[in-house]
């Protein structure tokens, strides 16, 4: 898998770890996730703002809002 860029932060994470996350939250799918980052310090709020079952053609699998906590390494 590549790298993961949280906007607005130069932070990258191994996209498996995010994945991980949003596995536990959301369960095994195959999807691409779309996060903003809501919080500061030590921690990062990652906030899902799009989940699309097909990269190419976008179309929306769902959009709802699910938030979790990765610890900043």
């Amino acid at each position: 898998m590549g790298m993961a860029v949280i906007p607005d932060k130069n932070i990258t994470y191994p996209s498996i770890i995010l994945q991980d996350a949003f596995n536990k939250t959301l369960g095994r799918g195959n999807h691409s996730v779309y996060l903003k980052c809501v919080g500061k310090f030590k921690k990062y709020y990652l906030q899902e703002v799009g989940i699309y079952i097909d990269p190419i053609s976008k179309n929306v699998m769902s959009s709802q809002k699910h938030q979790i906590v990765i610890k900043v390494p």
